[in-house]
């Protein structure tokens, strides 16, 4: 028979403390200047991914003023004005006007960032989201019942995705501080530290804004809405609370996203978020061989040269977790040795492998494996830091529903998250919704697991965010080195890139001048001579993978080829002239 001991109870803000590091503002500080410190040393022209390269190509179209706002033009809109060969690959026709938005608030923000210190001074943004997930999942930490919150900061901040994500122009450190704090005002609610109508409201603003950054927001805030409105029916049997909560949040969510879709209308033509909401439910319908395929490799894709191996090594990593985590729990000092030993093998023959994307939310975010654990079953003997059976009931209810909202959301992103190119990405982007709920359950709960397992973990998990860093800081690099030798190319030459995403890497030199094309078919490639033609170019050069053969071009002969570094391998350029 097993007996549960007192639950940890609910802390408000946790007990004072005279360390330096238990200060929000020097905390700030400091981790506002290692991330300062981090990007100073990339290449500010180069990105973790084309996405945010092409960001930084719409503030320079912005900055440039010779077009209207947000169109990143385009030299050969008279011969192709669907844009079908436009060089930043996924380019939109609105009104004449050629875009490459993803999120229009955070572009609009960066204006003035850009403006005064280029693609510097924007990544304030995605730091200062970060900063806000933090302290989000500190504030989760402390309402879950831990008597010390500060570990679940510093852990959300520098030894995890977020740590990565800040430091390059992306949308996702804002949008997860939007689902966390959302998620932290609906415990409040429950927990009748809010009322529930006015409560509701700030959360449905939380998870609005967050939506108006990350489509996957929308399913993390229905989720969490219908998990707490259940839990004040269940526990106390208030459906007015559960009702005006519910009606509070929808009419939150639904104001953010009609002020920004008014937004976007009035400044781009057409609604962005709409359009993205509704493709990301439309590709709920896709093969479900690809979901599948993107929700393994979302969840514990290493991104192995070897796909077997990559698959047998991500099964270790979890299964070791796993029994780490249950055998810490429950007192198996040797079940929580083996299985951290083989998290730690897998972990160490990936690294080895050398730097990449690793995709999977598991390998990166390994701490959410705990907060899974923890939600999924009931406390040990053994637990500290009870304030009461009150505070006990509280913090088992908010842990197992945060669990709840995590665990549960995993399915819905899998069924409408992108599912082209699922390794191309750091630690299921999509998903860290769950993972910073789950590394707050987890810290929140920590005193159930003995020492030398959560030393274990956290050095695991500095040493992926650390890999990650260093990838990101090569990999700008390395389009730094690329830059240079495509700028080396005559002005007059029409280059056209047969890889759908090279110029968008390069997107932070983009100029719509320039005689770029990319082409992804072969009828393209066709079409694409044609307008270099129509245009009396002598010159053509075309950038390609090096095992494919060289097209022939009609009116040019091959005159040479040269190769180009790309990130982990290299390219081909073959130059052509005109017969």
């Amino acid at each position: 028979m097993t007996v549960a001991a007192p639950e940890v109870g609910i802390v408000e803000f946790g007990p004072p403390t005279r360390n330096w590091w238990g200060r929000p503002v020097v905390a700030s500080l400091v981790v506002l200047a290692v991330y300062a410190v981090l990007a100073a040393s990339f290449d500010g022209r180069g990105h973790l991914g084309g996405d945010t390269a092409s960001k930084i190509a719409v503030l320079d179209a912005v900055d440039s003023g010779d077009r209207p706002q947000f169109d990143i033009g385009y030299w050969a809109a008279a011969e192709d004005s669907e844009a079908r060969y436009h060089p930043l690959y996924y380019t939109t026709v609105v009104d004449g006007r050629y875009q490459q938005l993803t999120t229009l608030p955070m572009t609009w923000l960066a204006r003035p960032l850009y403006d005064i210190g280029g693609s510097r001074l924007v990544l304030v943004l995605p730091m200062l989201g970060a900063l806000l997930t933090a302290f989000g999942v500190r504030a989760l930490a402390v309402r879950l019942g831990t008597l010390d919150p500060w570990p679940a900061f510093w852990l959300a901040a520098l030894a995890s995705p977020v740590a990565v994500y800040a430091l390059d122009f992306w949308e996702h450190t804002l949008g997860l501080a939007g689902i966390v704090w959302g998620v932290v005002v609906l415990v409040d609610i429950v927990d009748h530290r809010r009322r529930a109508g006015i409560g509701g409201m700030w959360s449905g603003l939380a998870f609005g804004a967050a939506a108006t950054m990350r489509t996957e927001a929308v399913a993390y805030a229905a989720v969490a809405v219908a998990t707490f409105a259940a839990v004040v029916v269940i526990e106390r049997r208030d459906w007015s609370r559960s009702a005006r909560m519910g009606a509070g949040a929808v009419a939150g969510i639904a104001g953010v996203l009609v002020l920004n879709e008014w937004f976007e209308r009035v400044v781009l033509g057409a609604s962005l978020r709409t359009a993205r909401t509704v493709d990301a439910v439309g590709g709920v319908g896709g093969r479900f061989s690809d979901r599948v395929e993107g929700a393994w490799v979302s969840t514990i894709g290493l991104n192995y040269a070897n796909v077997v191996l990559d698959r047998v090594l991500g099964l270790v990593l979890l299964v070791g977790l796993v029994a780490a985590t249950v055998g810490a729990a429950r007192g198996h000092a040797g079940t929580a040795r083996i299985g951290v030993a083989a998290a730690a093998a897998a972990f160490a023959v990936r690294l080895a492998s050398g730097l990449s994307f690793i995709p999977g939310l598991v390998p990166v975010f390994p701490i959410v494996v705990v907060g899974a654990v923890v939600g999924a079953t009931r406390r040990s003997k053994g637990s500290t830091g009870s304030t009461g059976s009150t505070g006990s009931t509280r913090s088992t209810r908010s842990t197992r529903a945060v669990a709840i909202v995590a665990l549960v959301t995993i399915p819905l992103v899998w069924a409408t998250q992108y599912a082209g190119m699922p390794g191309a990405q750091w630690g299921a982007r999509y998903l860290f919704g769950s993972g910073a709920l789950l590394l707050a359950v987890a810290v929140s709960h920590r005193d159930r697991f003995v020492r030398a397992a959560r030393v274990a973990l956290v050095v695991i998990s500095i040493a992926v965010t650390a890999s990650g860093v260093l990838y990101l800081r090569a990999r700008t690099h390395e389009i730094g080195r690329t830059i240079d030798s495509v700028e080396a190319i005559d002005d007059d030459v029409v280059v056209i890139a047969r890889v759908a995403f090279f110029w968008r890497e390069l997107g932070a030199v983009h100029d719509a001048e320039q005689l770029h094309l990319t082409v992804v078919d072969a009828d393209g490639l066709a079409a694409a001579a044609r307008i270099a033609a129509g245009r009396r170019a002598d010159e053509i050069a075309i950038i390609q993978e090096v095992a494919e053969r060289r097209p022939h071009l009609a009116g040019y002969r091959v005159v040479g080829t040269s190769t180009l570094p790309w990130v982990g391998r290299d390219l081909v350029v073959v130059r052509y002239e005109s017969d």
